[in-house]
């Protein structure tokens, strides 16, 4: 005699999943508890992580009116693509507006370039703000990333990635003219531990001579 197994259709199982995440959350949040997810992950994934990871750990029972618990899934569980991605727009934002300085924490302390010299991170910010500086301002600009890739040593915790795409802006000049640009960048980052920064890049108009 076969035996016949019934198993519950995709879409209501993930349905399902997504009913009872809602669940979890309201529990957290009923024990003022505010988890985070940066990322974008599928139900079950975030289900599996409340239920057999956070819901083990132990904490502080202090509970006071207003007061919340904050926790972020990705430092439980670092999602590096997107890190990598972050790290490129705030470089795109702090150079179309301007703004590099010492609290450019996308910058490395140390730059090695392709001829293998090392620069440190002020004299790179300083060849930026030189650049920038003759232009007027920048608009129309904006890029897409094509590939994000990366390499993750676990035992060491270090690791080093990649984004690259196309980026197009107009240099806008004193008297009003401006300078198309339009072409391919790419970011060398690594990650000692302490979250992926830039180590080297290629940009359009920019040069390291």
């Amino acid at each position: 005699m076969e035996n016949h197994v019934l198993k519950m259709p995709k879409m209501c199982l993930t349905r399902k999943i997504k009913v009872e995440l809602t669940l979890c959350f309201k529990l957290l949040n009923d024990h003022q508890i505010n988890l985070d997810v940066l990322g974008e992950y599928e139900p079950r994934t975030i289900f599996r992580f409340i239920t057999e990871e956070l819901f083990e750990c132990e904490t502080d029972d202090v509970q006071l009116p207003g007061m919340t618990k904050n926790i972020i899934y990705e430092e439980f569980h670092p999602n590096h693509k997107m890190d990598i991605e972050n790290e490129t727009a705030t470089f795109m934002n702090d150079f179309f507006e301007n703004r590099f300085n010492e609290y450019s924490t996308e910058l490395n302390d140390r730059f090695v370039l392709s001829d293998g010299c090392s620069l440190n991170r002020e004299t790179v910010i300083k060849k930026l703000n030189a650049f920038i500086g003759c232009f007027d301002s920048f608009s129309n600009h904006k890029y897409v990333i094509e590939e994000t890739k990366f390499q993750w040593n676990e035992d060491k915790s270090t690791g080093l990635g990649h984004a690259e795409g196309i980026v197009q802006f107009n240099a806008v000049l004193a008297d009003g003219d401006s300078i198309h640009f339009e072409d391919r960048f790419k970011f060398y980052m690594s990650n000692e531990g302490y979250g992926w920064s830039i180590y080297y890049f290629v940009f359009p108009g920019f040069t390291w001579g």
